[in-house]
């Protein structure tokens, strides 16, 4: 019973290692998102800092002695050097909110400024925009960001970006 017990596990071992192997070295492609809480969004100048409020889920323009447009820029993690065959990205926030994707080359040129391609009312508080990117505007081991444009009394939430890339891992 020792003998066919070990035979079975030695079995099981060799049959998993190789399966495991076998997929070790499959490439496809892949969405990797990424979900952003709208209180990493940073004033794009320093003299707007004090107009902007943080909470744990959004950055806000609260108004204040100058009642003026301030933007944030809304930074985005990329752990991917591969190229990338396209974005998809979105930004919740209140109505009225203007917001550019930008995509930007290692030399700190832009690649491409992009507009939202369509936006969604969630409530008469909440819209999201959606922007899409293809494989030309998207620059090689660049990074990307978002720049909002808010008035008094409007708020960034939330940002979600996905790049579709070369993967490793089977494309799952």
């Amino acid at each position: 019973m020792t003998i066919r017990l070990s035979s079975m596990i030695c079995a099981s071992v060799l049959i998993v290692g190789t399966t495991l192997s076998a997929h070790a070295g499959d490439h496809g492609f892949g969405w990797d998102y990424k979900n952003y809480s709208g209180s990493g969004c940073l004033s794009q100048l320093a003299r707007d800092a004090e107009l902007l409020d943080r909470g744990p889920n959004l950055i806000q323009h609260s108004g204040g002695p100058r009642e003026r447009q301030v933007r944030v820029m809304c930074p985005i993690a990329r752990d991917n050097v591969l190229p990338s065959k396209s974005i998809d990205a979105s930004v919740t926030v209140t109505p009225g909110v203007e917001c550019t994707f930008f995509s930007i080359d290692r030399a700190a040129g832009i690649v491409a400024a992009v507009q939202p391609s369509s936006s969604e009312d969630y409530s008469p508080t909440i819209r999201k925009y959606y922007f899409w990117l293809v494989e030309k505007q998207i620059a090689f081991d660049g990074t990307f960001s978002i720049r909002c444009t808010m008035n008094p009394g409007q708020a960034v939430f939330g940002y979600n970006v996905g790049e579709l890339t070369d993967t490793t891992d089977s494309g799952t």
